[in-house]
């Protein structure tokens, strides 16, 4: 994973692949599968959903990158992000996250959205999983599995609670994962009972852990 590079620019924290990866992800803009050099993590709480696919087209035509770029978005300060590269045997993982709390919740939380008076937070956990296997989408998605249960235990261990319902917290109400693969290898398993599984898991963990002090 040498081919990646970061850089803070304009309230941006940019992703740099110096060859495009194929990038599975739910991020506001161009998520879904994607090949790209780039992914975008922008900090900004003050926008209109409905504006948010030309501002992100703004915002990179300013930065110089190309409008192909996969593009998140937090509120979380974006100069406080951790990363982690690890490696077991032939398999490269690279984890970069910026955390915000404020908006953290559990699985099964009552909903905000749509209910009356519903109080909306902002927040976000942004997680990007690089790697040198993953060739195909199942792969892809095996791991934004691997990599929510490795957020999940993080902020379990770590104490981070809901702010809605005060349990234990699996995340955030706004969290983003975006897998990035080279396909370089031919490994398209990527469980709990796999080794690029264990080191897909234990990076995400540690970097999370390692980011969730600078949120509190």
């Amino acid at each position: 994973m040498s081919d990646i590079k970061l850089s803070l620019r304009d309230d941006c924290l940019i992703t740099y692949f110096s060859e495009a990866k194929n990038i599975l992800s739910w991020a506001p803009f161009n998520g879904g599968l994607i090949k790209s050099n780039y992914i975008l993590n922008w900090q900004n709480s003050s926008f209109a959903p409905d504006e948010l696919s030309t501002l992100f087209k703004e915002k990179t035509k300013r930065l110089g990158i190309s409008p192909h770029s996969v593009g998140m978005l937090t509120s979380a300060k974006i100069k406080n992000y951790q990363k982690l590269k690890s490696e077991i045997g032939r398999y490269e993982v690279y984890v970069i996250a910026t955390v915000g709390l404020d908006n953290t919740r559990t699985v099964g939380d009552v909903a905000d959205v749509g209910l009356e008076n519903g109080e909306m937070y902002s927040g976000t956990i942004n997680l990007i999983v690089a790697c040198n296997a993953l060739p195909d989408l199942q792969g892809l998605v095996e791991a934004v599995q691997v990599a929510t249960m490795a957020k999940a235990k993080a902020l379990i261990d770590m104490g981070v609670t809901s702010k809605k319902s005060s349990n234990l917290a699996t995340g955030t109400g706004t969290d983003c994962i975006a897998i990035a693969a080279s396909g370089q290898l031919q490994e398209n398993y990527c469980g709990m009972h796999t080794a690029l599984g264990q080191l897909i898991g234990d990076t995400v963990y540690q970097v999370i852990k390692r980011a969730i002090p600078f949120s509190l």
